[in-house]
């Protein structure tokens, strides 16, 4: 009767034993952030609470200068039900800042397309309303070049960018989406 019992706990303890080598298998690892550690922002971008300003549409541009407004979208992501699949997508948000006066919901800032070489183009976007300015960058070492090779042809349909490596084309859309 003693030995049964003890085969009974040995048992017993295996099967926990078991238990949480499993969990321990297929839990999320959890680090600490050490002081120098490289940043993985990408987490960030997974949370359901983060606010997001995503790029809708050209507001105004001028291809001679490539300079141009480009209105932003707040958006929150948002569970949704598709048959046997959940989805995390974007939907239109409201504004929650106080002063609700303050912050735009939808801010129109500026942006500038430059051409560096045949082979390269340069984005700038700003991040307030006050224009792109030609401070010297910190990422940069110094002012990059301008090149002068890439034509410009507007169309009622696109302004396109033409030069001897690519094409970039800037889409005019007659239509708006309906916010919500």
């Amino acid at each position: 009767m003693k030995s049964s019992c003890q085969g009974y706990r040995r048992l017993m303890s295996l099967h926990w034993l078991f238990v949480l080598v499993l969990i321990s298998l297929f839990h999320p690892r959890v680090q600490a952030q050490v002081m120098g550690d490289a940043v993985d922002v990408s987490q960030d971008f997974q949370k359901m609470e983060q606010v997001y300003l995503i790029g809708e549409r050209v507001a105004n541009f001028d291809p001679a200068t490539g300079k141009g407004t480009l209105e932003w979208m707040r958006s929150l992501r948002r569970l949704s039900l598709s048959f046997n699949k959940l989805d995390r997508g974007f939907e239109r948000a409201k504004s929650s800042d106080f002063p609700g006066t303050e912050y735009d919901e939808n801010p129109k800032l500026p942006f500038e397309i430059s051409f560096i070489s045949p082979r390269t183009v340069r984005l700038r976007f700003a991040t307030r309303s006050q224009p792109l300015g030609e401070a010297p960058s910190l990422m940069l070492v110094s002012a990059p070049p301008r090149d002068n090779s890439w034509k410009v042809e507007s169309s009622d349909t696109a302004i396109t960018y033409t030069g001897a490596y690519g094409k970039l084309r800037l889409v005019k859309s007659p239509w708006r989406r309906a916010s919500p």
